[in-house]
């Protein structure tokens, strides 16, 4: 299986092993370096092959490789080499080793970061069902037309007659805001064309109360609450000073509230009751003492939540850690996958491990 590698990005990769090519066991030691048949050599050092075109050197400001052990060298790949998305094969030959190649998948930087960081894969639709996509009026935001509500078909001015109907029954200063509906008549039509889409109404304004209307609406999801309203010889009031029942939204400062409210609170809330203050302990406890969450799939970054930075401290203690010479990898629970890598070195003075990734 090829290695995932990230375009344009240098990396240094363990290449080898080297064996001796008359008794292909005792490990070459002594390949690293520009001279003749080492690894960095202009003309017989490393070639490499991108995408499956011909072998070549690598970039011209080659970085010198190191010995690591049990024949394997660690080389660098410039950005120069790694240029080239699709198959990277690196190979080197010389009078005292076997021949090694090994290859890689060069991946463009987004999928590569998708799959192996944080990042999101990006996904452009430029097709539905094999048609192109409408340029749309304002980018990024798609065009949509409604074909069907509630499996009826519609036309493009389906919506608008119906605010049209409406707004042709209420009289003017009930629009504008400065009055009450000033006929009941008026009251019963306009609620009439509501529920014209979604309900029978059989009765129609100045023949019927506003009970008999409510009657024939009662499967109408439009209208739910309307207690206030008894016959039509009853006025709405003006400005509602006081409310019983559901509100479903108010505008402006309001005393106090009896009973619940449905919906969000805007503005500030002068204090919790007692039982509130409960409620609101019990939850907190069992948040703390009870709710679960998911196990880490990443080692978080700088400016995390706290619920990120404490699994992320549970997994450091908890679970299987491995240790290799160089790179120090954080396992998952299942033992196998891994959460994140540490490069570590040792230069025999400072002992370093580096951010895990």
């Amino acid at each position: 299986m090829s290695v995932l590698l990230k375009q344009s990005t240098q990396v240094v990769i363990s290449f080898g092993p080297f064996v001796d090519i008359t008794d292909g066991n005792t490990y070459e030691v002594g390949l690293a370096g520009t001279g003749a048949n080492q690894l960095e050599n202009t003309t017989t050092g490393i070639r490499i092959s991108k995408n499956g075109g011909a072998l070549a050197a690598r970039a011209a400001t080659a970085v010198a490789s190191t010995y690591d052990a049990l024949g394997m060298y660690l080389v660098t790949l410039q950005t120069g080499d790694v240029n080239t998305v699709g198959v990277l094969r690196v190979a080197f030959n010389n009078a005292t080793a076997l021949t090694v190649w090994q290859d890689f998948m060069i991946l463009p930087a987004n999928v590569y970061d998708s799959l192996m960081g944080t990042d999101l894969l990006q996904i452009d639709a430029t097709q539905l069902l094999g048609t192109a996509w409408l340029a749309p009026g304002v980018a990024g935001t798609p065009d949509v037309n409604a074909k069907l509500i509630g499996g009826t078909s519609q036309t493009g001015n389906d919506a608008g007659a119906d605010l049209n109907a409406i707004v042709a029954k209420l009289p003017t200063n009930y629009l504008m805001g400065s009055s009450v509906l000033t006929d009941k008549d008026d009251e019963i039509d306009a609620i009439k064309v509501m529920t014209d889409k979604v309900g029978t109404v059989t009765n129609t304004g100045g023949t019927a109360t506003i009970g008999a209307i409510l009657g024939d609406m009662a499967n109408s999801p439009v209208v739910t609450r309307l207690t206030n309203i008894n016959t039509k010889t009853t006025n709405l009031p003006a400005d509602p000073a006081s409310a019983t029942g559901a509100v479903g939204s108010v505008t402006g400062a309001v005393g106090s509230v009896a009973g619940n409210v449905d919906g969000n609170v805007t503005g500030s809330v002068g204090s919790l009751a007692a039982q509130a203050k409960l409620d609101v302990n019990a939850e907190v406890v069992d948040v703390i003492n009870t709710d679960t969450s998911t196990e880490l799939g990443a080692p978080p970054v700088a400016a995390s939540s706290l619920r990120a930075r404490i699994g992320w401290l549970f997994a450091l203690a908890r679970n299987k850690i491995t240790q290799t010479s160089t790179t120090q990898l954080l396992k998952a629970d299942d033992g196998t996958t891994t959460i994140g890598t540490s490069t570590v070195s040792d230069d025999g003075t400072t002992a370093t491990r580096g951010e895990f990734a």
